[in-house]
């Protein structure tokens, strides 16, 4: 499986050589998406605390339905060809967790603390960064 995501990241193999960049893109959502998805599940406790979210089962939750996105994108990513709906979905995906997060913050749902506050609000900047590249990568599809 690994030389199989070398080939796809390198472009080699691929029957659309102008998808390279939007699965570099998506390689990095997963990556992201793994780490962030395992941090929420790991350390529920810790980052509840940190965060003023008292029922730790949220944030596990949260890295559960993340983690799940992540083998989504993955499946998107190493599939041939490419599929631009797929990858259209992840992309409207990013752009509703961004303005989800938004919401979060304007209306003070969760009673966050300010730390957490600052916390999703950097995780919203990081995925508005791959929306945007996921973006770009989508329009050189065409």
């Amino acid at each position: 499986m690994a030389t199989n995501t070398q080939s796809i990241l390198s472009g080699s193999n691929s029957i659309n050589a102008k998808d390279t960049f939007l699965r570099r893109v998506l390689f990095g959502n997963i990556a992201f998406s793994i780490i962030s998805g395992g941090a929420f599940i790991i350390g529920a406790n810790p980052m509840g605390a940190f965060m003023g979210i008292p029922q730790p089962l949220i944030l596990m939750g949260l890295g559960a339905g993340v983690l799940l996105f992540a083998l989504g994108v993955y499946l998107t990513a190493t599939q041939q060809p490419l599929d631009p709906r797929k990858a259209t979905f992840i992309l409207v995906a990013d752009i509703a967790w961004v303005v989800a997060t938004e919401v979060i913050l304007m209306l003070d749902l969760f009673g966050l603390t300010t730390e957490g506050r600052w916390l999703i609000f950097i995780l919203a900047d990081i995925v508005t960064v791959f929306a945007i590249l996921e973006f770009f990568g989508l329009r050189r599809l065409r």
